[in-house]
């Protein structure tokens, strides 16, 4: 009789553990999840970064082109300038050569 209580105790203080480690073990489980949590906020937040960087560099990239282009087109209108000054001087010098 004495040897049955034994037993039966020492089943419930088994079951008992086993009830305590499932616990512990969800209780881990759950932790993980939390301190996973921010990681994945963390990440939607790089993401979102990364986007926001990339946007910008194309809007500089833009404004670079941008400024080469208006560049470019004062060198055109210069040449242009260059290009007639160059047509006076050559139509003068043919007058010039006719007259001698």
């Amino acid at each position: 009789r004495q040897e049955e209580e034994q037993q039966e105790q020492q089943e419930q203080q088994q079951e008992e553990e086993q009830d305590q480690n499932q616990a512990e073990e969800e209780q881990q489980e759950q932790n993980q999840e939390e301190l996973l949590q921010p990681l994945a906020g963390q990440e939607e937040l790089g993401k979102e970064q990364e986007q926001e960087q990339e946007e910008q560099e194309e809007q500089t990239q833009q404004q670079q082109l941008l400024e080469q282009h208006q560049q470019l087109m004062m060198q055109q209108k210069q040449l242009e300038q260059q290009l007639q000054q160059l047509q006076k001087l050559q139509k003068l010098q043919e007058e010039e050569e006719e007259e001698e």
